[in-house]
Parts: structure tokens; C-alpha cells; sequence
């Protein structure tokens, strides 16, 4: 790969659902169901969807109480979800098959998935007032009702959004839900949730596609105990397809998808736009799918349609800036962003035609920049209503586009410039700030690794250090909940991760250019790349939305909250592509086992 995209990959998978790396034959830690019962589950689940009869060895010879719920996928539309109870394994897999038989063999060439759910534990019986204080843990506990009897899955409560934020049962989603046809098992009467007794659930789940070997599940997601550049990639390729499959024909792109709802959300925002173009230009560069570059050439075109010249009062000044709040702000992160879409559309492609109107970006960031190096964050069109304030990321953002535009054209203004803007930020704004006090501000981090390389200045080998040391510490590596692992906050979120995991990749090469090899940042990369990849929808935690094939590929808020917009796409491709690019070096070079 040429150099220049290396120090591009800063900026910047798919789970294989039929295989888990490093599985292992006996029964994993905790686990009550080995490997080989849980395929043996999936050859009866299938057998009896299909009405056929099986011998006793398919089913674990357990007795005592049993909730089952199996799922089928068919092709690209939703699972339909059934379920069953009985005083044995058996009888419980063949109750929730039944509503299944009617269906007959899936179609020739359509791909079959069937998930299973097998109930480990079951609650005492509380009152509806204990949801009050300990709600549901979303995506691991399901419950029932035992008057009349009805079982809700962990997948279906957190999938169909049927939890409020406390994990408590939303009377009128679950209504909504069972009344879709979705669930083909229902009592005659369905319980009033409110005021009814129940039984909390845990549960084993495990997953096979087309009859494969069955992949455990957790949260609705295998647990991988390594990412490799191929696993890395392909998630980054779903993540783009996700972002053209939602692109307007004039070049917006549906800013937040809610996938429960197969419907999208208000409002939009050019900054996340234009950072989405870039993202799709850095998988460009390493695809060569050109569904990328068009994608990401239809975005900056809808991008300069809004981009706006100086005041009548400024004429000469000749900049473009990104204008929001209605076109009454110019923007300095939206702006420096627009130009760094720009700048890597000109290195992608070897197209000029846009140089310009990066130059003319670069000049409103020049425009922007106080003689201490500090940026002003608006520009003001009329009137300030409230006057100006700091961003923690808009100046990082410009300085990383001044030092791009720089490698591009030669202009020493903008070298200076960034320089002048990185200078403040640490000598000033972080001056006093302890190190756990110092914000994980990915977009210096990113600046700072290319400054370094083209001064080897030390002082930004030292910032960037603490800032890199920083996000290490911070990262969660307490095991319970097992997919928290990597992450950042309660309840952690996809998009801090990730954009740390960019700040963390440009703090690899900058430390390695320095030639300090011995830290933690290589690993801790892998952990956080593992929650992130976590919260991408795939085929597997996705087959109960409305409409998989719409939302598949996209990275979700947080292992619990479904909503996609483009940003937490943007930083995960970012991201990833970056971790891919160390990974594919000798020294760490990843195979799969």
C-alpha cells in the first residue's frame, strides 16, 4: 500500500457468522450447552420446523422446566419468532416448532437461518413493583408471564424496542408488537403487563446460517476472540454499502435510521456529512469499488451546494466556508472537514478540478485563526444570537486539514497555520489540565502524527503520548458484562469508541515513527475493535428488525440503542480501515486459525 495512504488510515468488520476464530470443541467457560449439543439442537430445530421426526439424541436429555424459542430467517426478510415450554428439552423444541410446519421448505436458493434460545434459569416470581428497582438487562433477560402464559425472548425485547431506558416492558410496543404477526405463538388472551406477576429468564442462544456450525451468541452477537484484516474489511465494506444503500439521489445520505421502526429521523448535519465522504473515500482508496467514489462524489457535490462565500463587508477575503444553523453561521469543523473531503478526493482520484475549493476552505480556517492560534468556531452571517463558543474538536479538525492541504499543494501558510493551532491547544488550552483531565480529542491526535512527521518536533510527540496513555487507561477491561470489553462510558456507546480508536491508531505510528515500540496501543486497538464491531448490525443480531436488509451494515449507538446515523458509520470505516492497515504490517501479522 503506498505510503501517503498509510498516513491517510489514521483517519479512518464484518463478524464471520458461520465460523468463530478460536472456538473451541468442549463447552466454553460458564456455558451449560457444549458445542456439539448446540448442533445438535440446530439439526432438531430444523427437523421440526419441517415436520419431520427425530431421535431423542438431538435433544439434550434435560429435565425440569424449559422455555425454547427458535427463529427462521428466510432469504432477506425479518425472522419469525415462535415459541415453547415443557417439562422437557424435547417437548419444548417441538411446542415451538409447530407454528412453524405450515411454512414448508424454504424456497430453492433462498438462505435459511435458524437461531435457537434456550431458557438456562428461571426467576422467582416477583411482583410487577421489583421492575421498578432492578429493570431488565437488555438483551440478556427475557421474561414470563405465567397467567396467562406468555415468554418473551431477550432478542425480542431489545430488537423490537419493547424496553423503556429503565428495562421495564412498554405496554403498548409490546402490544403493537404482538399484534404484527411477527410472533406466531400467542395465548388467547395477551397478559396487561402492567400490574402482572412474571418471571425473569436467561437464556443459552446460538445461531446457524444454512446449517452451519452453530455460532454462540451474547447480546445477540458472537463474542470474537480475535479481528484479523480480512474480518476488518469486510465489516468496513458493510459499513459503505450501509451508507450508499442510504444516499439520496442528490447526495444526502439518511442521517439517523431507526432500524426498529424501518423509518428515519429528524434533522440533519452537514459536519457529519462531510465527514461520512471522507470516510467513503479512504474505502475507495483500499477497494477500488468505485460505488465509493461516486458515493462519496455525489455527497461533496450536495456539500458545495451549500457552501457559501464571506459577507458583502468581506468580499475580499475570498474563502468558502460550510454554513449551518440555516445558513446563517459559517462552520469551522464542517468547513475543515469539507476540506479534508476535498483534499483526499484530489489524492484518490488525481483530479484537480476541486483544489481550488479546498484552497478556499483552507483560507476561511486561515480566516478563522486568532494571532495566539487559537480558531474562532462560527462565523457570523447576521447578528450573533449567543456569541462565540469553543468546540474541543473543531480545532483539531483544522488543523488537520491545514496540514493535508499543506502535503498536498506545498503552500508552507498552512503548515504554519496548523502549527500555530496545535501549539495553542497544548500550551493553552491543555496547559494546566492533568493528564486524566485531558480530553481524548481523536482529531489533534490525527493532527499531531502527521505534524510529528513532517517537524519531528517533540513537543507533539509528548502530547500525543498523554493523550494516547490516557484513552489506554480509560478503557474498560472489567469482563462482566463480556461485551463491554474495549468500550468507554456506562453504558458504553459505539462512536466514543471508535473515535478514539482513530486517535489510538494515529498514536501507533507516531510513537513507532519515534521509535517507541513497547505500549499498549496495539492491543487495546483489538479490544475496542471488538465492541465496535459488536455494535454493527449483521445478519444475525439484525433478523428481527423489519427490514434486515436495510439496516444491515450499520453501526448502531450502543449494543442497546438501535439508531444509526452516519456519523457512528463514519468513525467505525475510520476507524477499522486504520487498525486493518497496522495489522497487515510483518511484525503483526494476523492469520486466521
Amino acid at each position: 500500500m503506498p505510503p501517503r495512504l498509510r498516513r491517510l488510515l489514521p483517519l479512518a468488520g464484518f463478524i464471520c457468522l458461520q465460523a468463530v476464530p478460536g472456538c473451541r470443541a468442549e463447552r466454553e467457560s460458564g456455558a451449560q450447552f457444549d458445542l456439539s449439543e448446540r448442533a445438535r439442537m440446530i439439526r432438531a430445530a430444523r427437523a421440526l420446523i419441517r415436520g419431520e421426526t427425530i431421535g431423542a439424541d438431538l435433544c439434550p436429555n434435560r429435565i425440569g422446566q424449559h422455555f425454547v424459542f427458535l427463529y427462521r430467517r428466510e432469504g432477506q426478510g425479518a425472522a419469525r419468532i415462535a415459541s415453547g415450554s415443557g417439562e422437557s428439552l424435547l417437548g419444548a423444541f417441538d411446542q415451538a416448532a409447530r407454528p412453524f410446519r405450515a411454512d414448508g421448505p424454504p424456497p430453492v436458493g433462498s438462505t435459511e437461518t435458524v437461531k435457537v434460545e434456550v431458557s438456562v434459569e428461571i426467576g422467582p416470581l416477583e411482583g410487577p413493583e421489583t421492575l421498578g428497582v432492578r429493570g431488565l438487562d437488555p438483551g440478556v433477560e427475557g421474561l414470563w408471564f405465567p397467567d396467562p402464559s406468555l415468554a418473551l425472548s431477550a432478542d425480542e425485547l431489545l430488537s423490537q424496542g419493547l424496553l423503556d431506558d429503565n428495562g421495564r416492558p412498554r405496554p403498548k410496543e409490546v402490544s403493537d408488537y404482538l399484534a404484527s404477526g411477527r410472533r406466531l405463538d400467542l395465548p388467547n388472551r395477551v397478559p396487561a403487563l402492567a400490574g402482572e406477576s412474571f418471571q425473569r429468564l436467561k437464556f443459552e442462544s446460538f445461531a446457524s446460517i444454512q446449517g452451519a456450525t452453530p455460532v454462540s451468541l451474547y447480546r445477540g452477537n458472537p463474542l470474537p476472540e480475535r479481528v484479523t484484516p480480512e474480518s476488518l474489511l469486510a465489516a468496513s465494506r458493510r459499513g459503505g454499502d450501509y451508507l450508499i444503500r442510504h444516499q439520496e439521489a442528490g447526495g444526502d445520505f439518511g442521517y439517523r435510521y431507526l432500524p426498529q421502526l424501518d423509518s428515519y429521523g429528524k434533522g440533519y448535519n452537514l459536519l457529519r456529512h462531510a465527514g461520512t465522504c471522507y470516510s467513503l473515500l479512504l474505502l475507495y482508496q483500499v477497494t477500488e469499488d468505485v460505488r465509493y467514489l461516486l458515493g462519496a462524489k455525489r455527497g461533496i457535490e450536495s456539500l458545495l451546494a451549500r457552501a457559501k462565500g464571506p459577507r458583502e463587508d468581506e468580499e475580499a477575503k475570498d474563502f468558502l466556508c460550510v454554513a449551518t444553523s440555516e445558513g446563517r453561521e459559517g462552520n469551522l469543523g464542517g468547513s475543515a472537514l469539507a476540506a479534508l473531503a476535498l483534499n483526499e478526493y484530489v489524492l484518490a482520484t488525481g483530479d484537480q478540478t476541486w483544489l481550488p475549493k479546498a484552497r478556499a476552505l483552507g483560507r476561511f480556517l486561515l480566516h478563522q485563526q486568532e494571532e495566539s492560534g487559537h480558531f474562532l468556531s462560527k462565523y457570523f452571517y447576521t447578528d450573533p444570537p449567543g456569541g462565540q463558543s469553543d468546540s474541543i474538536y473543531y480545532p483539531g479538525e483544522a488543523v488537520l486539514a491545514l496540514v493535508r492541504l499543506h502535503q498536498t499543494d506545498g503552500d508552507k501558510r498552512w503548515l504554519q497555520a496548523a502549527e500555530a493551532g496545535a501549539r495553542w491547544l497544548i500550551e493553552t488550552r491543555d496547559a494546566e489540565k492533568a493528564d486524566s483531565d485531558l480530553p481524548h480529542d481523536h482529531w489533534l491526535l490525527m493532527a499531531l502524527n502527521e505534524l510529528y512527521a513532517l517537524t519531528r518536533t517533540e513537543l507533539y510527540l509528548r502530547h500525543g503520548g498523554r493523550i494516547a496513555d490516557e484513552i489506554v487507561k480509560a478503557m474498560r477491561r472489567d469482563p462482566e458484562p463480556p461485551d463491554w470489553m474495549g468500550s468507554f462510558y456506562v453504558p458504553p456507546r459505539c462512536t466514543p469508541t471508535s473515535t478514539r480508536g482513530e486517535g489510538l491508531v494515529a498514536a501507533y505510528y507516531l510513537t513507532h515513527v519515534a521509535g517507541a515500540v513497547e505500549n499498549d496501543y496495539l492491543e487495546s486497538l483489538k479490544s475496542m475493535s471488538q465492541y465496535v464491531l459488536r455494535c454493527q448490525i449483521n445478519e444475525l443480531n439484525g433478523m428481527c428488525l423489519p427490514d434486515p436488509g436495510r439496516a444491515l451494515g450499520g453501526f448502531r449507538a450502543s449494543l442497546t440503542n438501535w439508531e444509526v446515523r452516519i456519523d457512528y458509520v463514519q468513525h467505525a470505516i475510520s476507524m477499522l480501515l486504520g487498525l486493518r492497515e497496522i495489522l497487515m504490517e510483518p511484525e503483526n501479522a494476523v492469520t486466521a486459525p
